[in-house]
């Protein structure tokens, strides 16, 4: 899984435990079907659209970092029980 896939996949995990107050299961949950979603993206855009792997996979992973960055407002996640 891309560096970025992962970054967006944690920062989605964070954002579901420390503003949603949810249980930590279910941020694991949720960056695991973050991953999955991304996955999908860069699946479909390379079998259906045509893409070449690597355009697919460099395009979606700068829009994946800026997923992250958006839902962060730039700065870092802190969870209070780390």
């Amino acid at each position: 899984m891309p560096d970025r896939t992962r970054a967006v996949g944690g920062v989605v995990a964070g954002v579901v435990v420390a503003w949603w107050k949810l249980p930590p299961e279910y941020g694991l949950l949720a960056g695991i079907a973050t991953g999955a979603v991304c996955g999908l993206v860069n699946g479909v855009l390379i079998a259906r659209a045509g893409l070449t792997p690597i355009i697919a996979t460099l395009g979606t992973s700068m829009v994946f970092s800026g997923i992250s960055v958006v839902l962060t407002n730039g700065s870092g996640l802190r969870l209070g029980y780390i």
